[in-house]
C-alpha cells in the first residue's frame, strides 16, 4: 500500500515566491511520483500561518484527505512565521510539542526546522527554534531535519531570498528540496513494505 505524503506548514511549505509554483513539497512529490512510490500528495501550507494556526487546522485537514485504505506520512515544516513575527518562544515550542505528540500517534511524522533568514534578528530566532525543535524530536523519538544547519552556509540559498529575507526563489526551493530528498529516513517511509 502506497503512503500519502501530507506536507503541513506555513508560507515556506506553500511555496511563496517560487516562480515554478512547486515549493519543496511539489519537488518532493515530483520525485516520489516518478519513482512510483506515491500516487497522490497534499500541500497544506498556508502563508502567514504561525504554529498556533497550524495547530488549529492540521489534524482535520490531514484526516479529510486520507482515505481509510491508505496511510499518510506527515511532514511538518514550522516556525518561520513565529520567527518573523517574534512570537513568544515558549508558546511556539510548547505548541509544536503538542502537534508532534498528536501527529506521532496518527502516522509516521517528520519535522523540518525552519531555514535561515537574512535579517539578523529573525535569523537568530530561527536558530533558537531549530535547536528547540531538534530537542523536541529527540525527546519524542521523531525524525528531525535541520534546514537551518543544511542551508545556513549556502550563499546560493541566502542569495535566493526575497527582499524581506524570508522566502526563497525557485533556486532556493531547489536547495530545500535537495535537503528533503536526501533525508534517508523520510525516503524510506515511502518504500512499500
Amino acid at each position: 500500500m502506497k503512503r500519502i505524503p501530507i506536507c503541513i506548514g506555513d508560507s515556506l511549505t506553500q511555496g511563496v515566491n517560487d516562480e515554478r509554483a512547486l515549493g519543496w513539497p511539489g519537488r518532493l512529490a515530483r520525485v516520489l511520483l516518478a519513482e512510483g512510490s506515491i500516487e497522490r500528495w497534499y500541500n497544506l501550507g498556508v502563508g502567514g500561518d504561525p504554529v498556533s494556526g497550524v495547530a488549529s487546522r492540521w489534524f482535520a485537514e490531514a484526516d479529510y484527505r486520507t482515505p481509510v485504505v491508505q496511510k499518510p506520512v506527515l511532514i511538518f515544516c514550522l516556525g518561520a512565521v513565529d520567527a518573523v513575527r517574534a512570537l513568544p518562544f515558549d508558546d511556539t515550542v510548547e505548541t509544536v510539542h503538542d502537534i508532534l505528540r498528536l501527529a506521532a500517534r496518527t502516522a509516521p511524522t517528520f519535522l523540518l526546522g525552519p531555514p535561515p533568514m537574512r535579517e539578523p534578528d529573525m535569523d537568530a530566532r530561527t536558530a533558537l527554534l531549530d535547536e528547540a525543535f531538534a530537542s523536541l524530536c529527540r525527546e519524542l523519538d521523531l525524525p528531525f531535519q535541520s534546514l537551518y544547519a543544511k542551508l545556513r552556509g549556502s550563499a546560493g540559498y541566502l542569495a535566493s531570498l526575497d527582499d524581506r529575507g524570508v522566502h526563497p526563489s525557485a533556486a532556493g526551493y531547489d536547495l530545500i528540496a535537495g535537503a528533503v530528498l536526501g533525508w534517508k529516513e523520510l525516503h524510506a517511509a515511502f518504500v512499500p513494505k
